[in-house]
């Protein structure tokens, strides 16, 4: 029910959102100040990754969630995703409004997810670490195990970057 407010709000406030001027700009600074604010919990003016978990930007691909926030809070610009010692404080207000407002994070590359992935940093994906590039929704054990097995094709109980498509590392 926490959601449906601000998405209620988002639906309404759609047409004033074409414009970056005058009350237009207004309106949407508004509705997602209104909207940032249900989504940090703590209220401590930043939200962090376990409070995007919960919002909108959040998506049903585990790597997918995970790029979306890194990139928002500006970790993915300023540190190697293989590099996670440096853990980003979160989003911003005013980040969270130039994002929610129309300004797209671009999709990861296939390297970017697969390196998102690699939670051990061992350059290879097993299956718990290729379940999370996957759609949460669809991945039984049985579909996932499936389709892990069709791309290890050396058999190996892991995927190399050249098994998961990519060429270049």
């Amino acid at each position: 029910m926490k959601l449906s407010i601000p998405i209620l709000l988002l639906a309404l406030a759609a047409p004033l959102m074409a414009g970056d001027s005058g009350p237009k700009k207004n309106s949407r600074t508004a509705v997602f100040t209104l909207y940032f604010r249900n989504a940090d919990l703590n209220s401590d003016g930043v939200i962090d990754w376990e409070e995007f978990q919960g919002t909108v930007g959040a998506s049903d691909i585990p790597v997918l969630t995970e790029w979306r926030f890194l990139y928002m809070a500006d970790f993915i610009k300023t540190a190697s995703v293989r590099s996670r010692a440096a853990i980003p404080e979160g989003i911003f207000l005013d980040t969270y409004i130039r994002y929610a407002g129309g300004l797209r994070v671009p999709k990861p590359s296939k390297i970017q997810r697969f390196n998102l992935a690699d939670d051990n940093d061992d350059g290879f994906l097993n299956i718990d670490e290729y379940r999370q590039t996957r759609r949460t929704a669809a991945a039984t054990d049985g579909s996932i195990g499936k389709s892990f097995n069709k791309i290890d094709k050396n058999r190996d109980g892991k995927i190399s970057p050249q098994e998961f498509g990519i060429t270049k590392v």
